[in-house]
């Protein structure tokens, strides 16, 4: 066993099923020019809000940031970001790793795609100038809360970063064509068992309880998943993601990674290299980190 494997034994002994894509992330272990960048998502704060005139539910973006700072939900569906609700767990995390010896930086992605591609209706309810007034605010809320986490931490806007690397246009095309033909009756990208499973959990999420509105929000968020697929293994080759690999916590179901990897499985390419680190196992692990790592003896 080289040091690699060793590496990739001691990520699964802290990890809530097994890692993706092992034999890739010991290929971004062996690079010695370019840093891993592990990442992980932040979807900004939205709460479900009806219009005034028509009644029409919609997702509204217009929240409180400096609540969403402590941890204050706005409902029962609030989502809280990661880097406020675990931030001990996922700075615990982050020594971990670094006691390893690995060479990394830790990348949060905020989803600001979400009121584009996922709610785009939003768009006839809320000002967009509103919408990203509060992105950027969430933004920075993030960037404050991760400036202090043991490693060298960046915090994008995703489509900002894809402007800045060339995607925009891509992810969008690719986006149209995907959702086109998710949303027809009889489409054959994927088991209809599988977006079923998605409605079921954007009901449970968010909290829609309107059917039509539950199903389209579903698909959005399906095509948004197997598109990011496609599109992080471009952002792989930049500077700004090299070598990434998912600091998967949450999302550790067959449903999440079958809507990752769709996309990518049709155009033969691997699974989205993916870690899924459980701080449960982490705080139970009673020897000092950097003890544990120097007995594996990667050398």
């Amino acid at each position: 066993m080289n040091k690699y494997d060793k590496m990739i034994t001691q990520l699964n002994k802290v990890s809530k099923m097994p890692i993706q894509n092992a034999a890739k992330i010991k290929n971004y272990f062996a690079d010695p020019y370019k840093p891993i960048t592990l990442f992980n998502w932040e979807c900004p704060p939205r709460y479900i809000k009806y219009d005034k005139t028509s009644g029409t539910p919609y997702i509204s973006f217009d929240v409180a940031m400096p609540n969403i700072a402590k941890g204050v939900p706005i409902d029962n569906y609030t989502e809280i970001p990661r880097a406020v609700s675990m931030k001990k767990e996922e700075s615990d995390i982050l020594k971990y790793i670094k006691a390893s010896g690995i060479n990394f930086q830790f990348v949060k992605l905020i989803a600001d795609t979400n009121s584009r591609f996922i709610y785009p209706s939003s768009l006839k309810y809320e000002d967009s100038k509103v919408i990203t007034l509060k992105k950027n605010e969430f933004r920075s809320l993030i960037a404050n809360s991760v400036a202090d986490y043991p490693a060298t931490v960046r915090v994008y806007n995703f489509w900002d970063l894809l402007k800045m690397t060339g995607l925009q246009k891509t992810y969008r095309n690719l986006f149209d064509l995907v959702y086109k033909e998710l949303a027809k009756p009889r489409q054959k990208l994927l088991a209809s068992s599988i977006i079923n499973k998605q409605i079921t959990r954007t009901r449970e999420h968010i909290g829609i309880k309107d059917k039509v509105l539950a199903k389209e929000v579903a698909i959005r968020t399906v095509a948004t998943y197997g598109v990011e697929g496609i599109i992080l293994e471009k952002l792989e080759k930049t500077k700004y993601m090299s070598n990434c690999v998912w600091f998967n916590t949450e999302e550790v179901s067959k449903r999440a990674l079958v809507i990752t990897n769709f996309l990518r499985r049709s155009i033969g390419a691997d699974p989205l290299p993916m870690i899924f680190p459980d701080p449960g196992l982490i705080s139970s692990v009673k020897t000092n980190t950097s003890i544990l790592f120097r007995k594996a003896n990667y050398d």
